[in-house]
């Protein structure tokens, strides 16, 4: 590894990357030294860890809980998720009629256009048949008037087959889909306002304090992290591998007397009943004593084990 921070801070980042992810310097350093492989691996420990938090004077302890309502916040989402559909449909609907409205309008304007185009081309046209039955009678020649008269026939006819076409669109290809999207918003609607008026927002709810747990917790990780600070420091051999449950049955709990000083604390535990407790916990008063250990007010603790004596338990 190199000694920059920045490419270790690299390799250390691409441990849990494929090596093909990694910037070439990066994954230059890492090919064949062996960290992923140590970085993926099952650390037990971790686990350890974990189950003796729970065990004991655990994590999964009860102290008692205080309770407080509060708002339903569960009713609080559901009611603001309806109310949104409700908005979206009531938004479609209005939509909808909209376009309905503006369909309904323009087969009215299309009609009444349509009524005035042929009641224009009626008028003209009784201006040019009486026209072309004044050049008859006069003697003159109708020809002309004769072809505005059929061209006017033709517009005639035209607008009229024009109107039927635009009127039929409307009446089949626009209204029905638009009424019958309307009915279903309409359906809609109506399901959705029903559903939101179900949902009850006075019902309140309570909330469990945690503040015990959390307390309880955080003194159960200190009391582990001391236990472990034992482990590496001051205790030997067997007392060293001991997890917190058995370490506090068998070492945390052992009487004792202490006797405060003006400089000094003197620590003694009882005699503990087998030799080979007795002897790891000398040395681990040895230990602690070469620690030079003070308290908050400056005075020395020093600890000792009373002396072993012989009994029935003796090993």
């Amino acid at each position: 590894m190199r000694n920059d921070a920045s490419q270790k801070l690299l390799a250390v980042y691409s441990l849990s990357q494929p090596v093909a992810d990694c910037a070439p310097e990066v994954a230059a350093i890492l090919k064949g030294s062996g960290a992923r492989t140590v970085y993926r691996l099952r650390w037990s420990a971790s686990e350890n860890v974990i189950r003796e938090m729970i065990n004991g004077n655990n994590l999964n302890e009860n102290y008692g809980y205080d309770y407080q309502p509060v708002p339903n916040r569960l009713r609080q989402r559901q009611h603001a998720e309806a109310q949104a559909q409700v908005n979206t449909t009531q938004t479609q609907l209005a939509n909808t009629q909209c376009q309905l409205d503006l369909a309904r309008e323009r087969l009215t304007q299309l009609e009444q256009s349509g009524a005035v185009q042929q009641a224009a081309l009626t008028a003209v046209r009784a201006e040019r048949q009486a026209e072309c039955h004044a050049r008859r009678q006069a003697g003159q020649t109708t020809r002309r008037v004769e072809q505005q008269l059929a061209r006017l026939d033709r517009q005639a006819a035209t607008l009229t087959l024009r109107q039927a076409q635009r009127t039929h669109r409307l009446q089949t290809n626009t209204l029905p889909p638009l009424e019958k999207r309307r009915q279903y918003l309409q359906a809609t609607l109506a399901e959705r306002q029903a559903t939101l008026a179900q949902i009850d927002l006075t019902q309140l709810m309570f909330e469990r304090n945690l503040e015990k747990d959390q307390i309880m917790a955080d003194f159960q990780a200190t009391l582990l992290n001391a236990h472990q600070w034992c482990c590496e420091r001051y205790f030997t051999g067997e007392w060293s591998r001991l997890e917190l449950e058995t370490a506090t049955a068998r070492i945390y709990r052992q009487r004792g007397r202490v006797c405060y000083i003006d400089d000094r604390v003197d620590v003694t535990l009882a005699a503990f009943a087998y030799r080979a407790e007795q002897d790891l916990a000398v040395a681990a008063c040895a230990r602690f004593n070469a620690a030079q250990v003070h308290d908050a007010a400056g005075r020395l603790i020093v600890m000792a084990v009373a002396p072993f004596k012989h009994c029935v338990r003796q090993l």
